[in-house]
């Protein structure tokens, strides 16, 4: 009955010791590079989470500064900040957002184009137009 559940849910007909043929999947597409950048993700978190505390202060006097330079008159009574905080958090998460999923899909699809072509350049020693 699990085998038959692991069927019907992946579409995996393959019994025993069979090797999985992937050939044709471009979502498995794994190289070094993508290595390196989650390397460098999980050390720019990591750097962030022992930084936070400074980040927040930094990120506050910024947006207490901008509330200065709006609004002469309220930035003494602590109203406007607030908002300006918010926006800079808003556009630091959105823009790091639109950054990822940007070069994700462009180095998918760049990793698409080119396996056809190593695969060609590799089996005849020629690079393929």
């Amino acid at each position: 009955m699990c085998d038959w559940q692991v069927e019907s849910t992946t579409g995996d007909t393959r019994t025993g010791s069979e090797p999985a043929d992937h050939s044709n999947s471009y979502f498995l597409i794994n190289t070094s590079l993508e290595q390196i950048s989650d390397w460098l993700t999980t050390i720019i978190i990591g750097l962030s989470l022992v930084q936070f505390h400074s980040f927040l202060q930094t990120l506050k006097a910024g947006a207490i500064d901008a509330a200065k330079f709006i609004m002469p008159s309220a930035a003494g009574t602590g109203d406007a900040w607030p908002f300006f905080l918010g926006l800079m958090v808003a556009s630091f998460l959105s823009a790091g957002f639109m950054v990822y999923l940007e070069t994700r899909t462009r180095l998918t699809l760049l990793f698409i184009v080119a396996a056809p072509k190593e695969a060609a350049l590799s089996s005849t020693g020629e690079p393929s137009p």
